[in-house]
Formats: structure tokens, sequence, C-alpha cells
């Protein structure tokens, strides 16, 4: 019989490998009334001269083999014109590092620089991708704790001295997925001293990092003094520039770090199709030239402030998102997340995904996806709040 030393039968009853299964089948049970709130797949289209330049790609002859590892020129420029912008941070070409989605990167940072047996910090109620990493790669998880008291930012200045002097790689995510949370720039540069002073890796997944609402700024891990010696800032098109079909996303960090991710992708995976390159450097043209980003965050502010709206009404309570496009739900008292989950989605037709896809402290809440119409949200808030 074939066996799996990865998936064991402990990996696969993990409560975020449940919960997968878990959507599936109220997909599966649901008629066409559903309205899936669970997945952040954005629904707003890239702007109409992103596709015409991708059309204008695919009738070229010349860039339908394999893409340019080192990167488009056109898209290098264009991602050191958006850090100039909108950090005020210059990044060199060498710097920089085109990639197939973040989540393939998520993994090979664990792989390249955290060997098995070695301490990875994690948030304790994170993206998924961080734990499993780390996991699938035998190294040590430890969960820093995150408290809506704290603004759901991991204290890691607080942790033992043991800890710290063990830990190879922590991985930090703001705006915050699936809370809403955004991370201070005094508390980041916390975070970057504690990371200089023990040498550990600083993974910034900055994928949500133009949607931030009420007058709060984007933040760049290479906006804090010191980062660059220990940082790796990553940055998804899939929310910047709604290209989530495409993969493509980049990854910013001294020109040492940058040579090892490259070494290990050139053996390992393939570049992003040139099309998609120099279509998306459109799209970050456009988010440049156009302040696109404040435009994103406009629209799904306006689409928080309606389901708040409607649960204020019902008293349902949240922690009230500052970035991103989730909302953190609070599950009644002596409901679980996944019973929480079923009952919303058998009686109201609408499908959230249970807190302990993102770790076992998320078990008290749901997360709501706000990536639909106003008008489905607001009939899938009022859906909810007529259960409560």
């Amino acid at each position: 019989m074939i066996t799996s030393p990865l998936l064991t039968a402990d990996v696969l009853t993990k409560p975020m490998i449940n919960v997968v299964s878990f959507l599936k089948r109220m997909r599966l049970e649901s008629d066409s009334e559903l309205i899936d709130l669970s997945v952040g797949n954005p629904d707003l289209p890239p702007h109409a001269s992103v596709i015409d330049e991708l059309i204008k790609c695919s009738q070229r002859e010349d860039i339908h083999g394999y893409g340019n590892f080192d990167g488009q020129p056109v898209l290098l420029e264009n991602i050191q014109r958006y850090y100039r912008k909108r950090y005020q941070a210059e990044v060199a070409k060498n710097q920089i590092h085109v990639i197939r989605g973040v989540r393939n990167l998520l993994f090979s940072i664990a792989y390249i620089f955290v060997a098995p047996g070695e301490t990875v910090l994690i948030p304790s109620i994170g993206y998924q991708s961080y734990y499993l990493a780390t996991l699938f790669n035998h190294a040590e998880p430890y969960l820093v704790p995150m408290q809506p008291e704290a603004n759901y930012v991991p204290e890691v200045w607080t942790l033992p001295e043991d800890v710290l002097a063990r830990a190879k790689l922590l991985y930090l995510n703001y705006p915050n997925n699936p809370t809403g949370s955004q991370i201070t720039r005094e508390q980041l540069t916390r975070i970057v001293e504690v990371c200089r002073k023990y040498g550990i890796l600083l993974c910034y997944d900055n994928a949500y990092n133009e949607i931030v609402f009420d007058g709060l700024s984007p933040i760049s891990l290479f906006e804090i003094p010191g980062a660059w010696e220990i940082g790796i800032e990553i940055t998804s098109m899939s929310k910047l520039t709604s290209l989530a079909g495409w993969r493509i996303a980049f990854c910013v960090a001294n020109e040492s770090i940058i040579n090892y991710i490259w070494n290990y992708n050139a053996v390992t995976d393939s570049a992003v199709y040139d099309g998609f390159q120099i279509a998306g450097a459109k799209a970050l043209a456009h988010v440049i030239e156009h302040d696109d980003g404040k435009r994103l965050a406009s629209i799904y502010r306006k689409r928080r402030d309606i389901v708040m709206s409607g649960f204020d009404t019902a008293g349902i309570t949240y922690y009230k998102p500052q970035g991103g496009f989730y909302m953190w739900l609070n599950v009644p008292e002596g409901k679980t997340d996944m019973d929480f989950a079923a009952e919303i989605c058998r009686k109201a037709q609408v499908l959230l995904t249970p807190g302990s896809y993102y770790g076992e402290s998320g078990a008290h809440n749901v997360r709501l996806s706000l990536t639909a119409s106003e008008d489905r949200l607001q009939t899938a808030a009022d859906r909810i709040a007529g259960l409560i």
C-alpha cells in the first residue's frame, strides 16, 4: 500500500483541512440561491486597457514560449515606479522576483530558509499556508497569540528569549486575512527590531496592501528602518489589479535573499507567461497613474459598511475591518464555528468560512468575504440577520 509521509492522518484531520471538506459539502447541499462568501475571489474586473494589452500579446508570435524568469523589463520598471510613488522606497531590479502567485512562494520560503526541526513563528490566526508550509517542511510551528485588544497583531517582542533565539522565520500579513486588522508603523517597527536582533527572516505578506479604510495608509515593510536586512515583502496582483486567475505576484528583498529564492525557483517552478507579465505591467501602471488603489479601497469600504449596518441592526457582533476585504464575525455562545456556518448556509443560503480554517484560535469566529456586489451583500446580510 502506498502511503504519504507528508499527508499523514494527523495532518489530514487538522481543522484547516476539515474546513475545506466542509465547504465543499455545503456547496453540494445548496441550491442556486446560495450566496458564496467563503472565498476571497475578487469580483471586480481588471481595467479594459489591461485586457486590450493581453489580446495584443496573444497575437504576437514571439512570446508563447517559456516566460522570462528574470521578469519582463517593463514589469520590473513598473514595480520600481510603484514602490517609489506609493512608499517612497527605491528598489533595484535585482531586488525583485516575479512569481506565479503568492501561495507557492510562501511554501518555498519555508523550504529555502528553514531546516527540518527549526522554529517558525506563525500568527495564531492567519492564512493557512503559513502553518502548512511549516508542517510540510517538518519544521516546528510556534503560534504567536493574536488578540482583538492588540489589534490582532502578534506581539512578538513579548515572546520568551529562548523562543526568539531559535526562531528562523516569521510570517506576517497586513491588512490581515481573516480579521481585517491593519498593523501600525510602530508595531511593525518593533517587530523588525526583534527580527534584526535575533536574525529572524520576516516574510511580510502584503497581499491586500492598498485596501485600507478610515484614513489609514498602505504600509510597506521597507518603510521601516533596517527591514532590508531581514525582510521579504510579497505583493499579489490578484487583489491589487483584479488578476487572481493570472497567478502573478512579485516579491522584494535584498539581493542575497532574492538570489536564494531565484535559484530555488529556477529548478522547482516556471516563469509567469510573458503575456501576463506585460499586461500585468499595464495594470500596475494604471494603479500608479490613476491612484487606483483608492478606488478599490472605496468600493470595499462601501461594501463593508453595508454589511456592518445590517449586522448592527440585528445585534451581530464582529471585528470592524480596517483593511482587506473580509469581516470577522463572532460565533454566538454555545455554538462551534462549523455549526454556526452550517446553520447560516442551510437556513439563509449564505456560505461563510469557519474560523478554525485559520487556526484553532479562530474557532470562535467565521469569515465573510466582501467580494460580491453591494446588492448581494445586502441580501446576504439581511438573510443572516433574519436568523439572529
